[in-house]
């Protein structure tokens, strides 16, 4: 641009601002501080140059001109107030006089604001004092919030500006020099920010405004977050919150009702009860709010009372449904359960601990069966003290009673249940038959006495006792019950019938003479003071001595005693009387202290005196003060002092004072500030929606005080007792701040109740004020105005009803619904109008209670020809109240009206009745009379009508007692009253046999362990026989140590009988004496913190622990410090919670890690032992990648202590990685416990010392016959039974319970036996059957032996014996041909042999014997007792010998699939297995019964062995599958590779190992031999031929 065009261009510029409405207005613009003119010069070719000064103003309501906008910067004031449901609310702006501001006319609904434009080169200070014509044109601004409810108004306060969510006050920015430092741009908006409220309920989290829509600036910061959750984890039902109409004026309308509710409230500003915040539950049918918790713990109870604050966010529902599981730590009477809902308690019979309990008490509700109570087993397990499983039959148990059918047992009151084992308990076996015994009046019926009503009392009963004795006083009938108690400890009430007769001479008796009552004095002893009962009694007889007998009473703890004294007369007859003592209450007791915070200066010797001053109401009844800690002054802060106040009566009181400490002033430079004293300060009561007034709530100010509320707004709609604040500055300038007293009282409107009845209207009428204010019965009178809310609607006829508010003279207010029944008019034109009733004509009825209401006369000046008709519905006029009746009056001209009566029913006469009564006492046997308990009454009624005895006291027994009174009044009502009464005894001394002494030195004191069982049975040494000990103490928990005092009854052999005191010592919990010591310990960031780590935080580990539970788990999600708690259980189970301090570090990068392998839960196999069984984990995870190698870590286990066990094993994988893996492990009890023994027939023998073989094997066989689970017995020489399983474990049987004595006959002989008796075999058998001989066997010669066989040759066979010979199998013999013998075997061969035979025999026998398989498992492999007699037997038969012919098959099994095809003659079948085989370690492993199947196999499995069987072609294989053999008939044993899987249940064998026991060889398609078992890796398939 040439310098001729930019002049042109500067000068039009000039010309164009010049322009400016606001420039050209030729306003005065000074800038004061401007020291320089902005001079802009314009020069033409043609014209000479001009200079012209421009003053530019600091600050415009104008946009600038465009040549100098980029001097400026915008100031945009935006006065939004809060956003509602997404729109912003704004307000109206004002200046500090209170002018409003207007807006930019410009500013649309959506964005509304003002806008400034200031210099930016400008300094701010100047920008805010720039006027025009004397006024600011950029005033301090503020914004109007607009609330129309003044409480929300007054607490969203104008706060001031932000500048970027940065509250910033833009009048008051001393740091800025120049605009252009304020931030860079050119615009500044400056948005209005309100106060929030202090707390408020919303359904969201991460909120940007309160739920009034006001913005909240750094939330975090400001705001504490509780989360309040409908559901509970245990409880599972997932409901609704709702809020009550005070939270919801600070909630969302959203928020209710809702599954969750955040509840925000303000840091530091108050306390916030969970109580008066919590949320509610809406209510549904089947769930019941029990009570809220936070945390993870369900033992964390959230009382009402409980402060809320940022530590705890959560809170969560129990709501009971069901069940619900309540744990040990909740103490039921601090936290009741709901009403209909039931505690089920569980517990196992004596002896035993239920197996798994977690939890024995369960909340149940009203009528749920046990069956839907999932939470208790429904087949309890037991285990005895040492922690052995009971495996027999387990039930629940009500009492003695099985639970046969859970589903019928219905919970309908608090309920005990008993884990007991299934057995025939003597009491539920046992029918009592009972007849009449006969007493005489006044006897003491005893146990002996009341046995002879049982005639067929059973002899196991270990105990009787008397549950319900007979009542003697009377002749007559009469009953007595009896509790039988069995040794197995269940136990049967028997009623026995009683018959009371009439024999007792009366004239030997010399009456006792009587004591009043009211000649008794009631002792009235201070606290701590003495009591003498000598002479409490008055008008006593000459001669008569008192003797007080009552135990000590401690005259330190208030209350009502009972003392007793024996009065002992001048002829030596004695009445032991009860005198009533009251003890004083402590002076402490009534006292209360009011304490203030007094100020001490650093490392001021704090006296006496100046700690007084901290007690503002001093009792005057002290006797003295003592200091009993002193506060600590060494360091400026918060403290505490404990003075001792000591009363008059020795009582004391400790009192906390709190001491401000303060930094030391020298004195002489401080002037006392004037006291103020308690008693001049007045308390301030106001009434609901009052002023408060605190300037003149103190008395006897000094001259020149200024008194000045600093109180907090208190909202006096909120009635309660809350603390004002004043500031009292004294003349010298000085000032106190003194706390006043305020009482807001209740509003008129809520101690109100309204009693309507419902209107009747006309269609179509306008209803008036006045005629609904008729539906009101008990409209109060200090109301202010009534307003109708809401008008009936009459357009319809029908039921309606209309709301009317009432406002009280204090503006409180109450809204009232009235009912209002809408009927239709008929046209006035026809209608004869209806006679009126007139109101003060209607007469109100009152009836007396159980009276009879008749309303027909209740209405006065009726005209002629009227009928009244009583339309009431009836009415208990034993229920005292207001009613209202109806009636009907027809009229002459039968129109008629219904009139309301009212009714007045008067309260009972019983009602209005408080008996006062008193003790009386009776003789033991005495019968007492009506006219005797009246005298229990102090302050009979006159207006009864009769009294009658309702229970009699039981006069048999000496004791404390009473008897039931009912009075019956005149108008029918009644009350019972309870008379207590005490028995005496006034038997004649001279015919009282003394009772046997016990001394103090035969006492043995009992010393019980902590959570201990104590027996008080056997603490007395010396006792005579015939006694009889019975416990009688209250029941004591030995889980608190101490000293305590039991009482036993001893009863003598007369049945005399004295109460002896055993001192009991309960030891303390070895917790107690346990003081842990603790380290802190490392752990990375996010790591899973196990138990054995946290247990290297303590150093100190006791050894008697039975167990270590983790409490809580230190929190790893964040490096920094934290904690954990341990709960360690001692063998006492007492425990103590130990913190141990955690440091979470942070973890390696893991980028720089590589992940080691998972090993999944699903895969890991749990390994079940046979008792006394080895371990072996190394195959008990599958599916492990390649390369992986498993290590057993395992500590060592007894197999011979069954039980659960965890074992370990170290995973290695392929890059060196290793896992340790927790492998479950199961202890299977001993067979010998799992199969009690079972006693076999008695066996006949000729010698009890010395049994011979024979007899020896008959015992064996029976008891084998009774034990078929044993795997082998032996029987020593006396008959004595040793059973041995194949766990090795054993069982014994004495011969006494199996042997007996034979019986022998005189000249007995024995039969010759004859060939063909027992054992003989039918001629027609042929040879080679089942223990067929050979007919030329000698008697003896079975299993002959070859007289070449060398020793140890047991069972080897000559290589010339024919086939058919023992062990060796001819080709064409039938199956079962085993043990054939050669028919070439001679006499003379077996008459050598004999004897060795014998010892051979006897060798073999006891190696048969102790075989591993039971007997019944290979019947034909134990042959009949050697020396059975055996005779020759000549037989010959030809035969022709057959083998049958078998078809031979082919399988083909696919193991991906689960099927496989079947060819036979050329027939093929599809199968299907049941489940898919398993290849595990490369070998196939087939279901059991799809194997036995395939082999043609008989499998027989026995579950108490865990044993399967099979047999094919004579050969049987026996496998135990927690084992790895397989053992044969044959003797032979193959090893399995591994062992056998036990997968869901079901059994998998390996082919091959079974296949091998049959003879079948295994191979693959690939090695071109033709196998049985072929593998073919190609298609996975599994081809096997049986031929």
């Amino acid at each position: 641009m040439n310098r001729k065009t930019f002049s042109l261009v500067t000068s039009l510029a000039i010309l164009s601002s010049s322009l400016s409405p606001t420039w050209a207005a030729g306003k005065d613009f000074t800038y004061n501080n401007l020291n320089q003119n902005l001079p802009i010069k314009a020069q033409l070719d043609e014209i000479e140059v001009v200079e012209e000064k421009i003053d530019l103003p600091l600050v415009t309501e104008t946009m600038p001109d465009e040549s100098v906008r980029n001097k400026y910067v915008k100031i945009i004031f935006v006065p939004e107030i809060k956003t509602v449901n997404g729109l912003i609310q704004y307000g109206e702006l004002i200046d500090v006089d209170g002018n409003i501001i207007p807006i930019n006319k410009n500013s649309s609904e959506e964005e509304k604001s003002k806008s400034f434009y200031v210099l930016s080169s400008a300094r701010w200070s100047d920008i805010l004092n720039y006027k025009e014509d004397g006024k600011l044109i950029l005033p301090k601004l503020a914004v109007e919030n607009n609330e129309s409810n003044p409480e929300k108004k007054e607490i969203h306060k104008f706060l001031g500006w932000s500048l970027r969510n940065d509250l910033i006050d833009p009048f008051n920015l001393k740091k800025y020099k120049k605009v252009s430092d304020i931030r860079k741009g050119d615009t500044l908006e400056f948005r209005s920010r309100f106060e929030t409220l202090p707390y408020f309920y919303r359904t969201e989290e991460n909120l940007a405004y309160d739920s009034d829509g006001y913005r909240i600036i750094d939330f975090s910061k400001k705001y504490n977050r509780n989360k309040f959750i409908s559901y509970s984890d245990l409880s599972g039902w997932k409901g609704q919150l709702s809020l009550n109409e005070d939270q919801r004026e600070f909630a969302d309308p959203e928020a209710f009702t809702s599954k969750k509710i955040y509840f925000y409230f303000k840091k530091n500003s108050g306390d916030y009860n969970f109580g008066d915040y919590k949320p509610s539950i809406v209510k549904e049918k089947n769930n019941t709010l029990w009570y809220w918790y936070y945390g993870s713990a369900y033992e964390n109870i959230a009382w009402d009372s409980f402060e809320l604050s940022d530590k705890v966010e959560e809170y969560k529902a129990i709501c009971i449904n069901k069940f619900f599981r309540i744990s040990d730590e909740i103490d039921l009477n601090k936290l009741p359960l709901p009403e209909g809902i039931y505690v089920v308690k569980l517990q196992a019979e004596d002896g035993y601990t239920v197996k798994d309990l977690d939890y024995s008490r369960h909340a149940v509700r009203d009528g749920v069966s046990l069956a839907e109570v999932k939470s208790i087993a429904s087949k309890p397990k037991l285990i005895d003290k040492d922690k052995v499983q009971y495996y027999g039959e387990v039930a629940w148990y009500d009492g003695y009673k099985k639970i046969d059918k859970p589903s019928e047992f219905k919970i309908n009151s608090d309920t005990v249940l008993t884990a007991r084992r299934v057995i025939d308990f003597q009491s539920e076996k046992f029918t009592p038959e009972v007849n009449e015994i006969k007493v005489n009046k006044d006897e003491d019926v005893t146990i002996k006495k009341l046995k002879e009503g049982i005639t067929n009392l059973p002899k196991d009963i270990k105990d009787l006792e008397i549950v319900e004795n007979v009542n003697t006083s009377e002749v007559g009938e009469g009953k007595a019950t009896l509790k039988l108690i069995f040794t197995d400890t269940s136990s049967k009430e028997v009623e026995i019938p009683v018959k009371v007769i009439n024999i007792i001479d009366a004239g030997i008796v010399t009456p006792v003479p009587e004591i009043k009552v009211e000649d008794i004095i009631k002792e009235e002893v201070p606290y701590n003071g003495t009591i003498n009962l000598l002479d409490n009694i008055k008008n006593l007889p000459d001669g008569v001595r008192v003797e007080d007998l009552s135990e000590k009473i401690n005259t330190k703890i208030s209350g009502t005693y009972t003392g007793r004294v024996k009065v002992t007369f001048k002829d030596e007859s004695s009445r032991i009387v009860e005198i009533p003592i009251e003890v004083s209450e402590a002076l402490s007791d009534s006292y209360t202290p009011q304490v203030k915070k007094i100020e001490v200066n650093k490392n001021e010797d704090v006296t006496l005196e100046k700690l007084k001053k901290g007690i503002t109401n001093l009792p005057k009844n002290l006797d003295k003060i003592e200091i009993k800690t002193y506060p600590d002054t060494s360091e400026v802060g918060e403290g505490k002092a404990t003075l001792k106040l000591i009363f008059t009566d020795t009582s004391s009181k400790e009192v906390e004072v709190p001491v401000k400490v303060i930094n030391v002033i020298d004195a002489n430079l401080i002037t006392p500030v004037p006291e103020i004293k308690a008693e001049d300060i007045i308390k301030e009561e106001i009434p609901y929606n009052g002023e408060i007034n605190l300037l003149d709530n103190i008395e006897n100010l000094p001259d020149g005080a200024k008194v000045e509320d600093i109180i907090d707004p208190i909202d006096t709609k909120s009635p309660g007792t809350y603390t004002g604040k004043v500031k009292v500055t004294f003349k010298d300038g000085s000032s106190r701040i003194v706390e006043i007293p305020i009482e807001v009282q209740e509003a008129l409107a809520s101690s109100y109740t309204p009693e309507i009845k419902a209107i009747e209207v006309n269609k179509g009428e306008d209803v008036t004020l006045e005629k609904l204010k008729s539906g009101i019965v008990n409209l109060p009178k200090n109301l202010d105005k009534i307003e109708i809310i809401t008008y009936p609607d009459t357009s319809e006829v029908g039921e309606g009803k209309a709301t009317l508010k009432l406002i009280f003279t204090d503006t409180s207010s109450k809204e009232v619904e009235i009912p209002v029944k809408v009927i239709n008019i008929i046209d006035a034109g026809i209608v004869t109008p209806v006679p009126e009733i007139k109101v003060e004509d209607i007469i109100k009825e009152e009836v007396p209670y159980n009276g009879t209401i008749n309303l027909l006369d209740n209405i006065k000046n009726l005209p002629d020809g009227v009928r009244v008709e009583d339309l009431s519905e009836k009415i208990n006029t034993k229920i005292s109240g207001t009613y209202t009746g109806r009636v009907k009056v027809t009229f002459k001209d039968e129109s008629s009206r219904i009139v309301e009566i009212p009714i007045e029913v008067s309260e009972a006469l019983s009602d209005s009745y408080t008996p006062q009564v008193k003790k009386i006492e009776v003789n033991k046997n005495e019968d007492v009379t009506l006219e005797k308990l009246k005298k229990g009454i102090t302050n009979l009624p006159k207006n009864l009508d009769k009294i009658e005895i309702k229970t009699y006291p039981d006069t048999s027994e000496v004791g404390e007692g009473k008897a039931t009174l009912k009075l019956i009044f005149t108008d029918t009502s009644s009350k019972e009253v309870e008379v207590p009464v005490k028995v005496i005894n006034v038997i004649d001394a001279g015919l009282v046999t003394p009772v046997p002494e016990i001394k103090a030195e035969d006492i043995i004191k009992e010393e019980v362990p902590y959570n201990g069982t104590i027996n008080l049975l056997d603490n007395i040494k010396n006792l005579p026989d015939g006694v009889r000990v019975e416990d009688l103490s209250e029941k004591i928990n030995t889980k608190i140590s101490g000293t305590y005092t039991g009482r036993v009854k001893v009863t003598f052999k007369d049945e005399s009988s004295r109460i002896v005191e055993i001192p009991i010592e309960v030891s303390e919990a070895l917790s107690d004496s346990y003081t842990p010591q603790v380290k802190k310990i490392e752990v990375n960031k996010n790591e899973d913190v196990t138990l054995e780590k946290l247990k290297k935080g303590i150093t100190n580990l006791p050894k008697n622990l039975d167990k270590i539970e983790i409490k809580t788990y230190p929190d790893t999600s964040e490096v920094g410090e934290g904690k954990a708690t341990l709960k360690l259980i001692f063998t006492d189970t007492s425990s103590k919670e130990v913190e141990v301090p955690v440091k979470v570090i942070n973890v390696i990068d893991a980028n720089l890690i590589t992940p080691v392998p998972e090993i999944k839960a699903e895969d890991i196999i749990k390994e079940e032992i046979p008792y006394n069984g080895e371990i072996n984990l190394l195959d008990n995870i599958e599916n492990l990648p390649d390369g992986a190698k498993v290590e057993d870590i395992i500590d060592p286990i007894d197999t011979k202590s069954p039980g659960s066990y965890a074992g370990k094993i170290k995973v290695t994988f392929k890059d060196g990685s290793s896992r340790i893996v927790e492998i479950p492990i199961e202890v299977l009890i001993p067979m010998a416990e799992k199969y009690p023994v079972q006693n076999s027939n008695k066996t006949e023998v000729e010698n009890l010392e010395s049994l011979n073989s024979l007899e020896k094997s008959e015992i064996e066989e029976k008891v084998r016959e009774a034990n078929p689970q044993v795997a082998s017995i032996e029987v020593d020489h006396r008959g004595d039974v040793t059973l041995i399983y194949e766990d090795g474990s054993t069982n014994t049987i004495k011969a006494e319970y199996i042997v007996v004595l034979k019986e022998k006959l005189p000249e007995e002989e024995v039969p010759e036996d004859k060939p063909g008796e027992e054992g003989e075999k039918d001629p027609e058998d042929k040879p080679g059957e089942e223990g067929e001989k050979d007919p030329e066997d000698k008697p003896g010669e079975e299993r002959k032996k070859d007289p070449e066989d060398k020793p140890g040759e047991e069972g080897e066979k000559d290589p010339e014996d024919k086939p058919g010979e023992e062990g060796d199998k001819d080709p064409e013999d039938k199956p079962g041909e085993e043990d054939k013998k050669n028919p070439e075997d001679t006499e003379e061969e077996g008459e050598k042999e004999s004897s060795q035979d014998s010892k051979e025999e006897e060798k073999n026998y006891k190696e048969n014997e102790n075989k591993l398989y039971p007997r019944d498992e290979f019947p034909r492999y134990y042959a009949r007792n050697h020396r059975t007699p055996t005779y020759k037997v000549e037989t010959k038969i030809d035969y022709k010998e057959s083998k049958p012919k078998v078809s031979p098959k082919k399988f083909v099994i696919d193991t991906k699939t689960g099927t496989y095809t079947v060819t036979e003659d050329g027939k093929t079948l599809e199968k299907n297995m049941e489940v898919k085989p398993v290849i595990k370690g490369g070998r196939t492993n087939l279901p059991l019964r799809a194997l036995a199947e395939i082999l043609d196999a008989k499998v027989i499995w026995n579950e108490g062995t865990r044993t399967a069987s099979f047999t094919r072609d004579g050969l049987t294989a026996l496998i135990q599958i927690d084992g790895k053999k397989i053992v044969m008939s044959n003797g032979e044993t193959i090893e399995l590779e591994s062992k056998v899987l036990n997968i869901n249940g079901r059994i998998y064998l390996p082919l091959v190992n079974v296949g091998q026991v049959f003879g079948l060889r295994s191979g693959n398609s690939l090695d071109g031999v033709d196998q049985d078992i072929e593998w073919d890796d190609n298609d996975k398939t599994v081809t096997i031929n049986i031929k």
